[in-house]
């Protein structure tokens, strides 16, 4: 992934950790408090924990992937539009 791509990742996994931080985590402390969903409340906390923790971990990785199926299908479809021409 060059250079161009590597703050729009950023961008985005810092905007995904920021959301999981200010309204996912906090959600489910209020589920987990509240107590109407039992012992779903902390599970639903442990869940969200656990995936904002891997969007840390594999969050580059899986955006870079992404980027790189999207620039092939985007050439792939230039190709097949310059070639009936």
């Amino acid at each position: 992934m060059d250079d161009r791509y590597s703050r729009k990742v950023s961008f985005i996994i810092a905007g995904e950790l920021w959301f999981f931080d200010n309204y996912v985590i906090p959600l489910a402390h209020k589920l987990k408090e509240c107590g109407t969903f039992g012992v779903s409340g902390t599970e639903y906390l442990q869940y969200a924990t656990e995936n904002r923790d891997e969007w840390e971990r594999k969050g580059e990785s899986i955006c870079g992937r992404l980027i790189s199926r999207y620039e092939e299908g985007m050439l792939g479809d230039r190709r097949l539009s310059n070639s009936s021409c």
